[in-house]
């Protein structure tokens, strides 16, 4: 459930710091270090500068796809993976900033990963949206438009589906949505949440310092 997530998110940074620092080298230590060193300066920040800094944050990680990190032409990174390789793909980018803002204490039910049609790239692709309230339109994280826009001015993306930690929903159109059960029922999104040895990635990535939060006025 929701609920559970949010319980349990410090256990949850706990067993990432773990799984990064036994599993990777010292440049992903370095990684995680300034990972959550950023993330401890965002705690002082309002919710809209909270989300300009983690969209900020993840999408300075290197952009790789899955062939070329993983050896598998459809792989959902965990956490640990993302953070340990140094890159990804949409949606590690997604998976990574959804688990950033639940540790700063964002509510889950406000957060969800929607799959869509990136029509420019002629391909699906992952981004993360945020519900200020019930009903409203979704802020879109993205890694592809580094601005963070309401889904009605982000027309080059066709919703299909989005889901969170509890529930999955369907489009039915492009701005209304059911829901269509539990996530349980999503195999890719359960093999992320329950992998507890990640796995070597087939590239090296470069390290790349990680940009801190700017504590005074942020755009």
């Amino acid at each position: 459930m929701a609920i559970t997530v949010a319980s349990t998110t410090a256990a949850a940074a706990d067993s990432l710091t773990e799984q990064v620092v036994s599993r990777y080298g010292l440049a992903a230590q370095q990684r995680l270090q300034q990972w959550q060193q950023a993330l401890t300066a965002m705690q002082s920040l309002p919710p809209a500068q909270q989300l300009q800094a983690v969209n900020r944050l993840a999408n300075s990680m290197a952009q790789v796809t899955d062939q070329q990190l993983w050896g598998q032409t459809d792989y959902w990174a965990s956490n640990a993976e993302f953070i340990g390789a140094g890159g990804g793909d949409c949606e590690d980018f997604s998976i990574a900033k959804f688990h950033a803002l639940l540790q700063l204490g964002f509510n889950p039910k406000q957060l969800r990963l929607a799959y869509v049609k990136a029509q420019q790239q002629q391909q699906y692709h992952v981004v993360l949206a945020y519900y200020p309230k019930q009903q409203a339109v979704p802020l879109l994280l993205d890694n592809l438009n580094p601005n963070i826009l309401p889904a009605d001015q982000r027309p080059d993306l066709i919703p299909v589906f989005s889901f969170n930690a509890a529930q999955l929903w369907l489009n039915v159109n492009r701005y209304d949505q059911q829901s269509v059960g539990d996530i349980n029922d999503f195999s890719l999104w359960q093999k992320v949440q329950q992998r507890r040895q990640p796995k070597q990635p087939l590239l090296d990535l470069p390290f790349t310092p990680l940009p801190q939060p700017q504590l005074g006025n942020q755009q």
